[in-house]
């Protein structure tokens, strides 16, 4: 007992530094150099702690359980069953040659009268690599499970590069195509019902924000002469009343009734100031936008053509507002034919531009009264863009220039709130059908 109390500091203290040295070794592969060696030093350490504190107790038989099972023990955990039970035996035949010397007797004969101790030797050594081939079959499974979860990760953090990198090149194709594009129904919404003075000016700051324009101004035709109506950015070629003459640009817009622009825009001069001339016309005025600066970039024949179609849109919509009985409201329908054109217009927008529009059906139920023959009851709920018209099938067709999928269900939804009667569907003009074809989908909805 004594001696087991003398074991119990020294031994805590003077073997930790081995098992922490042999339990935090990496790797997993048996190796004999790395069992001798292991083995070895665990035996030297217990052999000097055995020899300093029970010199008399050679293998320290007396304790139960003796700490010379550590060896075989942490061998057999730490490299498998064969290991362990290698270790276990030559720790018995050592310590029998050693203790039957001592004692004077054979080793045999110590042996057989020490055969529980030295047993558990052996025992424990089998018995910790077992456990170790138990650990180790979970922890491969864990390790290939680990494996498998890094292949997916890594395969999940390449497609994400790609991803992002696709994104990014998406970015930069609208921002160079139709991104800013995006909200043009409702930048339509806003000039419709402005006052007739107000509209030139705020679809310059327009024409500035979506079109990259820095300098220009709105000239109307008058007896010859060109009248400014409008000017952003005014520099001394925007003088307040321009000659044909002086503007041969703008003469030619206005005769060939087509955009012309400079074919370098660095070629402008003091004779030719200006870099674009627009034609524009609404009622029975005719006039044209000059653009006297704008970004190299935004110069490009795609960007001037966006400028004419906002320009055609904007007008357009502004005389269907102010004709009789609009009264900016759109409560005018149109008749059959001017609603083709301004349809065949929007789908040759989308197919040039790719600028979509919708088009919403309402179907009246016969002898319906909430809604009347000019149906200001479905009008009046659109948005101020909507263009109207009674085809000879029956019903409503409404189209929303500029607007998406998104705008078209809402407009739909908000004329099942208020006429839940009506039965309603919408269209969205894209693709490369023909007007007709578009027609015919159109009344089949």
């Amino acid at each position: 007992m004594n001696s087991a109390r003398a074991l119990t500091l020294p031994f805590a203290t003077g073997l930790g530094a081995g098992i922490n040295r042999l339990t935090s070794m990496e790797g997993t592969n048996d190796s004999i150099g790395r069992v001798v060696r292991d083995a070895l030093l665990l035996c030297a350490l217990l052999a000097g702690l055995n020899y300093v504190l029970a010199r008399d107790d050679a293998g320290w038989l007396d304790l139960n359980p003796t700490p010379w099972l550590l060896p075989a023990l942490l061998i057999g955990a730490r490299y498998g069953a064969a290991a362990g039970t290698t270790v276990g035996l030559l720790t018995v035949a050592v310590l029998s040659v050693i203790r039957a010397r001592i004692e004077g007797v054979e080793p045999w004969v110590f042996a057989t009268q020490h055969r529980y101790p030295l047993t558990s030797f052996v025992v424990a050594g089998f018995l910790a690599g077992q456990l170790h081939h138990m650990l180790r079959g979970d922890a491969w499974k864990l390790q290939r499970g680990n494996d498998m979860l890094t292949a997916q990760v890594d395969r999940l953090r390449s497609e994400l590069d790609i991803v992002n990198e696709t994104r990014h090149e998406l970015q930069q194709r609208l921002a160079l195509h139709n991104a800013s594009f995006a909200s043009l129904d409702v930048e339509l919404r806003k000039l419709v019902p402005l006052p007739p003075g107000e509209v030139f000016p705020a679809l310059l700051h327009l024409l500035h924000r979506l079109a990259g324009v820095t300098s220009a101004g709105f000239y109307s035709l008058r007896e010859g002469t060109l009248h400014r109506e409008a000017v952003i950015h005014e520099t001394a070629p925007l003088a307040a009343s321009l000659t044909l003459a002086r503007s041969p640009l703008a003469a030619r817009a206005l005769e060939e009734k087509a955009i012309a622009s400079l074919t370098n825009p660095l070629e402008n001069s003091k004779d030719q100031p200006f870099l674009t001339a627009v034609p524009w016309k609404h009622h029975d005025h005719e006039g044209v936008l000059l653009i006297q600066d704008m970004p190299l970039e935004s110069s490009d024949p795609r960007n001037l053509a966006r400028i004419e179609v906002i320009l055609h849109w904007v007008l357009t919509l502004r005389a269907h507002a102010e004709s009789p009985g609009g009264a900016a409201s759109g409560r005018k329908l149109l008749p059959l034919e001017d609603f083709m054109v301004l349809l065949a217009q929007a789908l040759e927008t989308e197919q040039t531009h790719r600028i979509p529009s919708a088009v919403i059906r309402c179907e009246v139920p016969e002898g319906e009264r909430a809604v009347s023959s000019d149906g200001r009851q479905i009008t009046g709920i659109l948005p101020v863009t909507a263009l109207t018209t009674r085809p000879p099938s029956g019903g409503f067709v409404s189209l929303l220039p500029f607007t998406g999928e998104q705008g078209a269900e809402e407009a739909s939804r908000h004329i099942k709130e208020r006429l839940p009667s009506l039965r309603t569907s919408h269209y969205l003009v894209v693709g490369p059908a023909k007007i007709e074809e578009l027609w015919s989908r159109i009344l089949e909805l």
